[in-house]
């Protein structure tokens, strides 16, 4: 049997064995620029831009949409207006979201944050990017967290483990068309992926912001999409690549402004793709439990009627007229949402590797290690303690037991699969000293 056909069967008969027990959770993500929230301009005042009407107009918006995740621009940098948020908007009738910690260069004046689900999704770590391509400082710091979904209601035969990490960057980027800014916006592009790539492996990574971009020709956004290692490249979900700005043709995708005419909120209308959330193929493709979910990618308020318009006139009928009012007065910018499925796989009850009762952390939420195949073929393993040995075996994708790979190891590099089928297979890292276990799926061809 040809490879191909063989690798397609192995893989049909590996997701019917597991998939009558899985359980699958939809995410619901969620990015705002909320037009300097808390922080007063000489343009937005208290009078044009009040806090308090905000939080109304907000509150109203995030219960039509209920995001999981959701990550916003232009707020203050102070975390007192995130608490407000958290606790007048987001957990006014229930409490449910938590925030992050504010990160800040600088004197920057607004900054980025994040809110989530804490039933739904636990932070395991957050830092900021704040060195540009060329050594330089990025005008505002980027934010990137490590987080790990959470399924409510598992039953005894579930584990968390069974998801990896996906990574979340939130950014604001340089505005302006001029030449000088859009290669601002280069370098800081480059400096992010430079980033991702000396410190992080591929995987599941989203991109939220509000990039200021014009063009997929931009180099901010050829960076992003067209990396040197393609293994980092993010993808548009939506899959509308072109000349966005002042484009009739790309009128359902653009975010700014909901103004024609105003003080504090940009002028000039509908016309501008200035607001994002990318995906990397991991994510586009589910290879790493996490899919994004056709179609489900969209500017909220957005009917493909506002080119060169105002949000509310004509009568905009793509939300509830409450809401749409509320778009037209927070923002000049519309929130752009999509959904994932997130799948979380069932423990195998025979010598599969989640059968131990100590294959998942203490923390019951967070990988201990990190695994990686690198271009000889080899796996390679970073993250464990070089005081400890560890024991590598192999399991198939029924979790039947194939081989021990490496015994009493305390280096965990250039580990040969010689002996190793191609497919699917899973991977059982133990801490001989702790009894500590990391699993994990790979794919060898």
């Amino acid at each position: 049997m040809h490879f191909k056909n063989w690798f397609t069967l192995l893989m049909a008969i590996f997701l019917f064995n597991l998939g009558k027990g899985q359980v699958k959770d939809t995410i619901t993500i969620m990015h705002y620029n909320l037009l300097y929230y808390g922080e007063t301009t000489t343009f937005c005042t208290i009078n044009n831009n009040n806090v308090n009407d905000k939080d109304t107009y907000l509150k109203r918006i995030v219960n039509h949409v209920q995001p999981d995740i959701f990550t916003i621009n232009e707020m203050g940098c102070d975390a007192t207006y995130a608490k407000r948020i958290r606790d007048l908007v987001l957990n006014s009738s229930s409490i449910e979201y938590e925030l992050t910690v504010l990160q800040k260069s600088g004197s920057q004046n607004i900054c980025n944050m994040l809110f989530y689900k804490t039933t739904k999704v636990k932070v395991v770590k957050q830092e900021k990017i704040t060195t540009a391509g060329n050594g330089t400082s990025i005008l505002r710091a980027v934010d990137l967290y490590e987080l790990q979904f959470l399924a409510t209601n598992l039953s005894p035969n579930h584990t968390q483990l069974d998801t990896p990490s996906t990574h979340l960057l939130t950014m604001h980027l340089k505005a302006s068309s001029s030449s000088a800014n859009k290669v601002e916006r280069a370098l800081a592009a480059e400096g992010i992926m430079k980033h991702l790539e000396a410190n992080e492996q591929p995987g599941n990574y989203l991109l939220s912001g509000d990039l200021n971009l014009y063009t997929n020709t931009e180099g901010a956004f050829q960076h992003f999409t067209d990396w040197t290692a393609p293994s980092y490249n993010f993808k548009d979900p939506a899959n509308r690549i072109g000349s966005w700005g002042n484009n009739s043709s790309f009128a359902d995708m653009h975010t700014q402004s909901t103004h024609t005419s105003g003080g504090c909120h940009s002028t000039g209308g509908m016309d501008d793709r200035f607001d994002f959330i990318l995906a990397s193929q991991y994510i586009m493709t589910g290879r790493g439990s996490i899919q994004y979910i056709t179609g489900t990618y969209k500017a909220i308020g957005q009917d493909s009627q506002r080119f060169n318009g105002r949000l509310d006139t004509p009568k905009n009928n793509s939300a509830p007229a409450a809401v749409i009012d509320a778009l037209y007065n927070m923002s000049d910018h519309l929130p752009v949402v999509m959904q994932v499925e997130v799948i979380f796989g069932q423990k195998n009850n025979s010598t599969a590797p989640n059968d131990s009762t100590n294959s998942v952390n203490t923390n019951n939420s967070i990988p201990i290690i990190k695994l990686w195949i690198n271009s000889n073929r080899e796996i390679q393993i970073d993250g464990v303690s070089k005081d400890d040995e560890y024991q590598i075996v192999a399991y198939n994708s029924a979790g039947s037991r194939i081989r021990v790979l490496s015994q009493h190891a305390t280096s965990l590099s250039h580990i040969s699969t010689v002996n190793l089928g191609s497919g699917l297979h899973i991977i059982r890292v133990e801490n001989i000293h702790t009894g500590e276990v990391s699993n994990f799926k790979i794919v060898l061809p």
